[in-house]
């Protein structure tokens, strides 16, 4: 006798490998399909982007890029990221939203010379997420 069993998991909080399909023993095989969904963003991290140096008042070659995931490392996707220039830059946008692959970006125009970081927030309820940027102008 041979059975085929399909099943769709719509949300999941639990790492994959912790899902487990119990069966009678007269199955033999069974093909699971699973369609997950992140949990909240719990990690914001600098992808790329951060300690690039650059004349004052010119605008960064590489945008400063960011990663949102979950406790298990999977990409939040429509998560919002706040971003601020504390030392004259100035940023294309103060808030960007998390692409498909957790991923957000902006460009940053240096002020004057010295330093310019560039804070990142991600609000989770009353927990902010953050990272810090730190950019040269020179």
């Amino acid at each position: 006798m041979r059975a085929e069993i399909v099943a769709v998991v719509r949300a999941c909080t639990v790492p994959p490998e912790s899902i487990a399909l119990v069966t009678s023993a007269i199955v033999t095989r069974a093909i699971v399909t699973a369609i997950g969904t992140a949990d909240v963003a719990a990690t914001l991290t600098i992808v790329s982007g951060n300690g690039q140096a650059a004349p004052a008042d010119s605008t960064l070659g590489t945008p400063l890029t960011v990663k949102v995931t979950d406790q298990f490392g999977n990409a939040v996707a429509g998560a919002t990221v706040n971003w601020s220039s504390d030392d004259g830059g100035i940023l294309a946008n103060t808030t960007t939203v998390t692409d498909a692959n957790g991923v957000a970006q902006d460009t940053l125009t240096l002020g004057e010379r010295g330093t310019d970081d560039v804070a990142v927030a991600v609000i989770v309820g009353t927990l902010p997420l953050t990272a810090t940027f730190t950019e040269q102008a020179m």
